[in-house]
Protein backbone atom coordinates (compact mmCIF):
# COMPACT_ATOMS: atom_id res chain seq x y z
CA UNK A 1 0.00 0.00 0.00
CA UNK A 2 1.19 3.57 -1.11
CA UNK A 3 1.16 6.41 1.99
CA UNK A 4 1.58 8.86 -0.37
CA UNK A 5 -1.30 7.74 -2.94
CA UNK A 6 -4.74 9.54 -2.88
CA UNK A 7 -7.75 7.73 -3.91
CA UNK A 8 -9.27 8.73 -6.97
CA UNK A 9 -13.06 8.06 -6.85
CA UNK A 10 -14.67 7.00 -9.86
CA UNK A 11 -17.14 9.55 -10.89
CA UNK A 12 -13.61 12.05 -10.42
CA UNK A 13 -12.83 10.66 -13.82
CA UNK A 14 -13.29 12.16 -17.08
CA UNK A 15 -16.20 11.61 -18.98
CA UNK A 16 -14.34 9.87 -22.31
CA UNK A 17 -12.68 7.66 -19.88
CA UNK A 18 -15.88 6.52 -18.03
CA UNK A 19 -17.38 6.61 -21.69
CA UNK A 20 -14.43 4.37 -22.83
CA UNK A 21 -14.96 2.30 -19.73
CA UNK A 22 -18.89 1.67 -20.46
CA UNK A 23 -18.26 0.62 -24.28
CA UNK A 24 -16.54 -2.09 -22.59
CA UNK A 25 -19.98 -3.64 -21.43
CA UNK A 26 -23.55 -4.44 -22.51
CA UNK A 27 -25.76 -1.59 -22.38
CA UNK A 28 -28.03 -3.82 -19.86
CA UNK A 29 -24.63 -4.51 -17.81
CA UNK A 30 -24.08 -0.45 -17.80
CA UNK A 31 -27.67 0.20 -16.73
CA UNK A 32 -27.85 -1.88 -14.05
CA UNK A 33 -24.27 -1.73 -12.48
CA UNK A 34 -23.88 2.13 -12.73
CA UNK A 35 -27.43 3.59 -13.06
CA UNK A 36 -28.62 5.53 -9.59
CA UNK A 37 -25.36 5.58 -8.32
CA UNK A 38 -25.51 9.92 -8.74
CA UNK A 39 -26.37 12.36 -10.93
CA UNK A 40 -23.17 12.71 -12.62
CA UNK A 41 -23.22 9.43 -13.49
CA UNK A 42 -26.84 8.94 -14.65
CA UNK A 43 -26.30 12.29 -16.66
CA UNK A 44 -23.10 10.32 -18.18
CA UNK A 45 -25.70 7.36 -19.01
CA UNK A 46 -28.30 9.36 -20.59
CA UNK A 47 -25.79 11.44 -22.78
CA UNK A 48 -24.12 8.14 -24.27
CA UNK A 49 -25.43 8.47 -27.95
CA UNK A 50 -24.13 5.11 -28.82
CA UNK A 51 -26.11 3.30 -25.91
CA UNK A 52 -28.37 0.71 -27.71
CA UNK A 53 -30.84 -1.05 -25.69
CA UNK A 54 -32.57 -4.18 -26.88
CA UNK A 55 -34.89 -5.31 -24.56
CA UNK A 56 -36.84 -8.56 -23.67
CA UNK A 57 -40.06 -8.03 -20.93
CA UNK A 58 -39.42 -10.94 -19.01
CA UNK A 59 -36.21 -9.93 -17.49
CA UNK A 60 -36.35 -7.68 -14.42
CA UNK A 61 -33.17 -5.08 -15.15
CA UNK A 62 -34.85 -4.87 -18.62
CA UNK A 63 -37.91 -4.01 -17.23
CA UNK A 64 -36.12 -1.22 -15.02
CA UNK A 65 -34.28 -0.14 -18.42
CA UNK A 66 -37.97 0.07 -20.38
CA UNK A 67 -39.29 2.49 -17.12
CA UNK A 68 -36.12 4.58 -16.69
CA UNK A 69 -35.30 5.04 -20.41
CA UNK A 70 -37.83 4.47 -22.93
CA UNK A 71 -36.18 7.28 -25.07
CA UNK A 72 -33.19 5.10 -25.61
CA UNK A 73 -34.53 2.11 -26.90
CA UNK A 74 -34.22 1.06 -30.60
CA UNK A 75 -34.90 -2.98 -30.41
CA UNK A 76 -37.80 -4.18 -28.40
CA UNK A 77 -38.86 -7.77 -27.96
CA UNK A 78 -42.74 -8.00 -25.77
CA UNK A 79 -43.36 -11.61 -24.95
CA UNK A 80 -45.95 -10.25 -22.71
CA UNK A 81 -49.60 -8.51 -23.62
CA UNK A 82 -49.71 -6.07 -20.43
CA UNK A 83 -47.11 -3.73 -21.46
CA UNK A 84 -47.34 -0.53 -22.88
CA UNK A 85 -44.74 0.25 -25.41
CA UNK A 86 -45.77 3.80 -27.07
CA UNK A 87 -43.50 6.04 -25.00
CA UNK A 88 -40.24 3.99 -26.90
CA UNK A 89 -40.29 6.84 -29.03
CA UNK A 90 -36.88 5.79 -30.47
CA UNK A 91 -37.82 2.41 -31.81
CA UNK A 92 -36.22 1.14 -34.79
CA UNK A 93 -37.64 -2.71 -34.78
CA UNK A 94 -40.40 -4.38 -32.51
CA UNK A 95 -41.20 -7.79 -31.80
CA UNK A 96 -44.75 -8.77 -30.39
CA UNK A 97 -45.68 -12.40 -29.27
CA UNK A 98 -49.30 -12.66 -28.72
CA UNK A 99 -50.09 -8.90 -28.55
CA UNK A 100 -53.12 -8.20 -26.91
CA UNK A 101 -55.80 -5.88 -29.36
CA UNK A 102 -54.82 -2.53 -27.51
CA UNK A 103 -51.28 -3.00 -28.04
CA UNK A 104 -52.10 -3.60 -31.57
CA UNK A 105 -54.06 -0.35 -31.51
CA UNK A 106 -51.26 1.48 -30.32
CA UNK A 107 -48.66 0.53 -33.51
CA UNK A 108 -48.77 3.74 -35.03
CA UNK A 109 -46.60 5.93 -36.96
CA UNK A 110 -46.75 8.70 -34.70
CA UNK A 111 -45.87 6.86 -32.14
CA UNK A 112 -42.65 4.84 -33.81
CA UNK A 113 -41.62 7.35 -36.40
CA UNK A 114 -38.63 5.33 -36.83
CA UNK A 115 -39.57 2.15 -37.21
CA UNK A 116 -38.45 -0.16 -39.62
CA UNK A 117 -39.01 -3.56 -38.50
CA UNK A 118 -42.17 -5.18 -37.08
CA UNK A 119 -42.36 -8.57 -36.34
CA UNK A 120 -45.60 -9.96 -34.88
CA UNK A 121 -46.31 -13.62 -33.77
CA UNK A 122 -48.44 -15.60 -32.09
CA UNK A 123 -52.25 -16.89 -31.94
CA UNK A 124 -55.18 -15.64 -34.11
CA UNK A 125 -52.53 -13.41 -36.50
CA UNK A 126 -55.41 -13.43 -39.13
CA UNK A 127 -57.36 -10.49 -37.54
CA UNK A 128 -54.56 -8.97 -36.69
CA UNK A 129 -53.35 -8.86 -40.06
CA UNK A 130 -55.48 -5.87 -41.39
CA UNK A 131 -53.61 -3.46 -38.28
CA UNK A 132 -50.10 -4.23 -39.89
CA UNK A 133 -51.11 -3.75 -43.25
CA UNK A 134 -52.87 -0.25 -42.34
CA UNK A 135 -49.25 0.66 -40.09
CA UNK A 136 -47.07 -0.63 -43.11
CA UNK A 137 -49.65 1.94 -45.68
CA UNK A 138 -49.47 5.00 -43.09
CA UNK A 139 -45.65 4.75 -42.59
Amino acid sequence: MCDECSPTLFEHLPVELIEQIFTLLTPQHVISAFSGLNYYIDSIIQSMANLKLTVRVNVVNDITILKNYPSRIIDFVMKYNNVDFTSLISLRSLYLQNPSQKQMNSIRSHHFPTLGRLTISGRDLESKRKMIINFIIFV
